[in-house]
C-alpha cells in the first residue's frame, strides 16, 4: 500500500496553513509597532508557533518531494538516491529496521557504503543538517524577517527551527540504533519510532518525522498496518527485537 495525497484535501490544507501563517505574520507586525515587554513575549510565542507550523510543512515537503521523489537532474536526485534507495530499500528495509552499534550514515559519494569512522559519520550528519537549514534559511527565516522586521518574533522562530533540524538528524538516527540515550526514555520518542516504522513500510505515509501535523492535514497519517503488511514485514514489536549486527563497508542487501 502506498498512501497518496488527494488533491482537493491538499489544496484545502495548504490554504489553511497559508492563511494561519499570514495571520501570525500580521500579528507580529502589529506587536512590533507598539513595543512593550508583554508584546515582546507574545512575539516570541508567535515565532515558536510559526516554527511548528512551517517546520511541519517544511519537513513534510522536503521529505516527500526531494527524498522520496526521483528527479531527472543528477544533482537534484542525490537526496532520493541517499534516502529512498540507500536508506529505505538498501540498508534499513522494514525487516532490518533496528541496527546495533553506532548510527550509520551513507556517504554522499557512494550510497552503497556506510561510514566506518566517527569523523565520517559526523561529517555526513553535518551535511544533512546543512541541507535542512538551507531550506530553513530561504523558506522560513528570510521571509519572516522581511515581512515582520520583529526581532522578538525571530527570537522565537530561529531557535525553534534550529532545534527541529537538529532533532530531525539526531532522533532519526536513534530510532534505528537503540541504546541508553535520554530521549529513549520518553513516550513521545516511542510514538515517533512506531510512526516511523510504518513509514518504512509505506513510504507515502507518515512523511512527517518530528511534527506530524501535516500528515494529519494532508491525509498521510497512518497509525496501523494492514494484515498483508504485517504478514510480510512483521509487527513493530518484532522489528525492535530483530536487530541487525554491526557491519562494515558495503551495505548488504
Amino acid at each position: 500500500m502506498t498512501t497518496r495525497v488527494k488533491p482537493g484535501r491538499a489544496v484545502t490544507a495548504l490554504a489553511a496553513i497559508v492563511v494561519t501563517q499570514v495571520l501570525i505574520w500580521y500579528a507580529a507586525v502589529g506587536l512590533i509597532e507598539t513595543p512593550s515587554i508583554s508584546h515582546g513575549a507574545l512575539s516570541v510565542v508567535l515565532g515558536a508557533l510559526s516554527a511548528a507550523l512551517l517546520g511541519s510543512l517544511g519537513e513534510w515537503t522536503v521529505h516527500r518531494y526531494t527524498m522520496h521523489t526521483p528527479w531527472r537532474n543528477r544533482i537534484l536526485n542525490v537526496p532520493y538516491e541517499l534516502h529512498h534507495i540507500a536508506h529505505h530499500w538498501h540498508h534499513y528495509t522494514p525487516n532490518r529496521f533496528t541496527h546495533a552499534g553506532p548510527i550509520k550514515y551513507h556517504p554522499t559519494r557512494d550510497p552503497s557504503l556506510v561510514c566506518d569512522t566517527n569523523s565520517a559519520r559526523l561529517w555526513v550528519a553535518v551535511q544533512q543538517y546543512m541541507y535542512y537549514m538551507f531550506f530553513g534559511l530561504f523558506y522560513v527565516f528570510l521571509p519572516a524577517w522581511l515581512i515582520t522586521k520583529n526581532i522578538y518574533f525571530m527570537a522565537g522562530l530561529v531557535p525553534a527551527i534550529v532545534w527541529v533540524c537538529t532533532m530531525f538528524v539526531h532522533v532519526h538516527g536513534v530510532t534505528h540504533h537503540p541504546g541508553t540515550r535520554l530521549i529513549e526514555r520518553f513516550s513521545w520518542f516511542h510514538f515517533l519510532k512506531r510512526h516511523h516504522y510504518i513509514h518504512h513500510i509505506d513510504n507515502g505515509s507518515n512523511v512527517n518525522f518530528l511534527l506530524p501535523l501535516c500528515d494529519f492535514l494532508f491525509g498521510t497519517l497512518r497509525t496501523e498496518l494492514l494484515p498483508k503488511e504485517l504478514e510480510r514485514w512483521g509487527t513493530y514489536e518484532e522489528a525492535l527485537v530483530r536487530v541487525v549486527p554491526v557491519m562494515k563497508g558495503k551495505a548488504e542487501r
